[in-house]
This record gives C-alpha cells, sequence and structure tokens, in this order.
C-alpha cells in the first residue's frame, strides 16, 4: 500500500512540474530573437556607433564592443551613440611584512551613455565595474606583462557586461519604424 502512494506522488510531481515548464515555454522570449515586425536586436546592435575611448585598455574595450555588436567603426547612419568614460586604477591585495605588495587588481569602472542619434537624447546610460587580479613579480618585464593581460581580461569582462546591459535596453525598447538622418 505504501508503494503505490509513493508511486503515485512521484507521478503527480513529474506531471506538475511538466506542466509547469510547458505553461512557462511560452511566456519567454529569446533576447536576440527575430521581433514580430521582422527587425532584431542583432540588427539593432550592429547600428551603434562606439566612440573613442582613451588609452589602451579604452581602446580594447571598444574593439571587443565593436566585434560583439558586429558593427563597423564608421558612425554615418547609426541609430545610437555609445559613450564610454573609463577609469582604471591598480590596488595592491596581499601586503608583506617589508610592505611590498605582492598581489595586485586591476579595477576597471565604465560610466556609459547610449544616445539616439536622431534627436540627440540619452535613452539609455549606467556604470559597469571589471576587476582582474595578478601576482606582481620582482622581474619588471614578468610584472608589466601580469598587469597588461589582467588589464585585458577586466577589459573583456568590462565590454561583455556594457553589451549585456546594452542588448537588453534594445530588446525591451524597439525602435518604432525606420530612422531618418537629418
Amino acid at each position: 500500500m505504501l508503494l503505490p502512494n509513493l508511486l503515485s506522488r512521484r507521478f503527480m510531481t513529474v506531471l506538475a512540474s511538466v506542466l509547469i515548464s510547458l505553461a512557462l515555454t511560452g511566456c519567454f522570449r529569446p533576447m536576440l530573437a527575430e521581433r514580430s515586425n521582422g527587425s532584431s536586436v542583432t540588427a539593432d546592435l550592429s547600428q551603434i556607433y562606439i566612440g573613442a575611448i582613451g588609452g589602451r585598455v579604452g581602446q580594447k574595450i571598444r574593439n571587443d564592443l565593436i566585434y560583439a555588436f558586429g558593427t563597423t567603426s564608421g558612425g554615418a547612419g547609426a541609430l545610437y551613440q555609445l559613450s564610454i568614460s573609463l577609469s582604471v586604477t591598480d590596488q595592491g591585495t596581499l601586503i608583506q611584512p617589508n610592505t611590498r605588495a605582492r598581489g595586485q587588481t586591476t579595477l576597471l569602472k565604465a560610466t556609459y551613455t547610449l544616445t539616439d542619434s536622431v534627436t540627440g537624447e540619452i535613452v539609455h546610460g549606467g556604470t559597469a565595474f571589471s576587476r582582474a587580479s595578478y601576482d606582481a613579480s620582482t622581474a619588471l618585464f614578468a610584472n608589466e606583462r601580469a598587469e597588461i593581460d589582467a588589464q585585458n581580461r577586466a577589459a573583456g569582462i568590462l565590454a561583455e557586461n556594457i553589451k549585456t546591459r546594452v542588448s537588453a535596453w534594445i530588446a525591451a525598447n524597439p525602435r518604432s519604424g525606420p530612422v531618418t538622418q537629418y
């Protein structure tokens, strides 16, 4: 008598899980899927002009975003302009008794704004952060290379963070109709 009860409970649990997952399937739309009007987030992302960002790390972030958005570096005919202000700082994390920092952390902070190219209005913005750690060395070249590698890792994370935020905003706020440049 206990076994049929246990099997029926297990069956009901599995059945309820299947029904809930089937019900929720229609509630979600993939962010990069084509919209009902034929446009897509991917097409809108490729129409973003990414302004120059100062410094080597800024150029790395800009290159990563250009590649991620599938855009060209030219601004003619762009729907939006993305402007990024970047700050790069290094912090010592592991301080030895001789006050020499052995562990370092590179911190990147980017403040970005997405501007409508037609109206000149800021439509979206925010602040994104990333960090990457590295071990400091007494060898000068090894130390420099480790710092550059950490900056590159942090820049990639920051670019992905900005791409995700901008993609989510574009998915939630699709453009209505074609863009007219004046």
